[in-house]
């Protein structure tokens, strides 16, 4: 019995290092790609998708004005960039519990910025952009990461810990 519930045990931590690896691949394809495999295809974007400095950063927050024709569309934008980002603390979360939320959050931060340096990088060096760096997605990623740590600290943490009977879930890692 003791054999079955380790072997159950591992299983479940192999299904959630999947799952985490699946997420962020797909927070890659969503971010990042496409990127254009040839020289044919890149030239096409090129053409299609020119880059143009002053288009493609936005680094000026809420500039949104009431009556904008977009608005439901841009607000939709940022929701989903908040949903994006709540696996995301949720992981940050689990995987650093000696850190205090703000530093979790920074974390939390760091990746947003690196995903937006990385896609303005890439822009500059291809010369063409499909997507922007935006001051926008770092806020809405951010917040994203806030709402999922403390869905993770709130309702992971202590559900676990009422479900196991005082046990801790950072248990699992050790």
């Amino acid at each position: 019995m003791v054999k079955n519930r380790k072997q159950e045990i591992l299983y479940k931590l192999l299904l959630t290092l999947i799952t985490i690896y699946i997420y962020i691949a797909k927070v890659i394809d969503y971010t990042i790609l496409p990127l254009p495999l040839n020289s044919q295809s890149l030239h096409e974007y090129q053409r299609i998708f020119s880059f143009d400095l002053s288009t493609n950063i936005n680094l000026i927050p809420f500039i949104l004005e009431i009556g904008d024709p977009f608005a439901s569309s841009i607000f939709r934008l940022h929701f989903l960039n908040i949903l994006l980002f709540v696996p995301m603390g949720m992981i940050a979360g689990f995987y650093n519990n000696k850190l205090n939320l703000k530093q979790v959050l920074l974390k939390v931060f760091y990746i947003s910025l690196l995903i937006e340096t990385v896609q303005l990088s890439l822009a500059m060096f291809l010369n063409f952009s499909v997507r922007t760096f935006d001051i926008y997605d770092l806020i809405m990623n951010t917040l994203g990461g806030l709402v999922g740590i403390l869905i993770f600290r709130i309702l992971v943490v202590k559900g676990f810990r009422f479900i196991f009977k005082g046990k801790s879930i950072y248990d699992i890692k050790s």
